[in-house]
């Protein structure tokens, strides 16, 4: 899993000495970033790609949509589905580039963009194959492999770094009260509830537009 910030950052933000809370802060460090993810309706690790490999139906197109990705490492395709091996197609160095057997795009598969994330990959005309090999989701037999950088940020955005010290950041003070229901502030003289999501997160999320809309 991705953590969108690092320890040391958030000890700084809390004037933490010490390694005695590490691990503590560690795991409030990757709970805080997988709570932005869900927040902001995105898959895990979104704000920062990591590597895994994952097998799609093909659509008996010359185009097929995928999820999310910032880099390609190697793509297989069956040439039926009842093979039991894969076809490596080779990786082109730059989208577009036309010297391989496919080239990623974003966006809608008739219009699409030359930017990432990628969640579009096209067949070249002029390579091996002219449609990716239909598979069966019936029988869940997968036609395509995809090794990627899944996510939508090869580094993690500024905001989204800084939400998650907060956040964690703020779970840090919560443990420090107690896992208390409120915390009394001396200076307000009055008692301040706390919420599963810091409001000025929620803030820095729906302003920077990382919010997905839920469909």
């Amino acid at each position: 899993m991705s953590d969108y910030c690092s320890t040391a950052e958030v000890k700084n933000q809390i004037e933490k000495e010490g390694a005695d809370a590490d691990i503590a802060i560690a795991k409030l460090v990757t709970a805080a970033s997988r709570t932005i993810d869900g927040f902001c309706n995105r898959p895990d690790n979104y704000f920062l790609a990591a590597e895994a490999t994952k097998y799609y139906f093909g659509t008996g197109q010359p185009w097929l949509r995928v999820d999310e990705c910032v880099s390609i490492s190697a793509v297989y395709l069956k040439d039926a589905m009842t093979d039991t091996t894969y076809e490596t197609l080779s990786n082109p160095s730059t989208p577009w580039a036309g010297d391989g057997d496919y080239f990623p795009g974003n966006g809608d598969h008739r219009r699409p963009q030359l930017k990432t994330p990628y969640n579009l990959l096209f067949l070249d005309p002029n390579g091996d194959y002219s449609i990716w090999t239909k598979g069966d989701i019936k029988f869940r037999l997968f036609t395509v492999k995809l090794t990627a950088d899944f996510g939508g940020y090869a580094a993690v955005p500024a905001d989204i770094k800084e939400a998650a010290i907060m956040q964690t950041a703020r779970w840090w003070k919560r443990l420090q009260g107690g896992m208390a229901d409120s915390l009394a502030s001396i200076e307000l003289g009055q008692p301040t509830f706390l919420q599963e999501l810091d409001p000025d997160v929620k803030m820095i999320l729906i302003l920077g537009r990382h919010v997905n809309p839920a469909v």
